[in-house]
């Protein structure tokens, strides 16, 4: 079977004229008729897995559908403000990102002005060699 969101019908592959029957998580069966090779059975918004059962003529074939609340908002792991536990609610602020720096340009520059004091303190006026 197709998959789909909570609420949306389920979508049966099966051929012109086949009784299908869709038992509902909650124990509640319901039958189609398919048409142009595929059952439209409606079902309610309700998650679990759904099992359909194809009556053809060689014997029945049982399909499965999964019906989930899952969504892209229930994946988002951003930091949030507010979050509620047992029915109290906390309100934080995220914590702030920490930049990374490398110190190699710093201790670059430091090398870099020894250097040029060491060769101004080499080729100053009266300097012995």
């Amino acid at each position: 079977m197709a998959k789909g969101a909570l609420g949306e019908a389920l979508r049966i592959p099966a051929p012109d004229g086949t009784r299908v029957d869709v038992r509902t998580p909650s124990g509640e069966t319901l039958t189609a008729t398919s048409r142009g090779g595929i059952a439209v059975v409606p079902v309610a918004a309700e998650p679990g897995v759904f099992e359909a059962r194809v009556a053809l003529d060689g014997g029945p074939r049982e399909l499965h559908a999964l019906r989930s609340l899952l969504d892209a908002s229930e994946s988002d792991v951003r930091a949030r403000l507010q979050f509620s536990r047992a029915g109290e609610t906390v309100t934080t602020a995220p914590a702030a990102p920490r930049e990374h720096r490398e110190s190699w340009p710093w201790l670059a520059a430091l090398v870099l002005l020894f250097f040029a004091l060491e060769a101004w303190w080499a080729s100053r006026k009266g300097a012995v060699a």
